[in-house]
């Protein structure tokens, strides 16, 4: 029995965000076991720490848990939908969604498993962050640079008048 490249490509969609949710998961517990007692500085302005965010995107602190819970659910749900909305002849559409559900997801088991946000990752004057964001972050950015094509015929939808 052969896949078709359809099924095949979104079992790969699938794959990747299982293992970018591993990678997330194992590292979040590598810098919780080695960095919760003592900060490791890596040159001047990179220093890993492990740190409980309890708020939204960059500490913004929130007020309940269910109502964060809530957001994270309908970005999903938007994700989902942007993917069903997208024209999957392009490579960069699964890593784009991939990157941004795969730190969704991640960040999501964390509020679900601990009530917060594990973050180890601090740069300069940015608030702390974790690799889960960084995938989100680095997702949204190749959506918004090549939108055009990832969006296809269905591009008119966000474009402003």
């Amino acid at each position: 029995a052969t896949i078709s490249p359809m099924k095949k490509e979104h079992a790969i969609f699938i794959l990747k965000i299982i293992i970018l949710l591993f990678l997330d998961q194992l590292l979040k517990n590598r810098a919780e076991f080695f960095f919760a007692e003592k900060s490791v500085s890596l040159n001047s302005f990179i220093v890993l720490e492990y740190t409980k965010n309890i708020g939204i995107a960059f500490g913004i602190p929130v007020i309940g848990t269910p109502l964060l819970l809530a957001n994270v659910v309908i970005i999903i749900f938007f994700v989902v939908m942007l993917v069903r909305l997208s024209d999957f002849s392009h490579r960069i559409t699964f890593t784009s969604a991939s990157l941004i559900l795969a730190g969704a997801i991640g960040n999501l088991i964390d509020r679900l498993r601990f009530g917060f946000v594990r973050d180890f990752i601090s740069i300069g004057p940015w608030p702390t962050f974790n690799l889960a964001d960084t995938y989100i972050t680095i997702g949204v950015i190749l959506f918004i640079i090549f939108r055009k094509k990832i969006l296809g015929e269905n591009f008119h939808i966000f474009r402003s008048k």
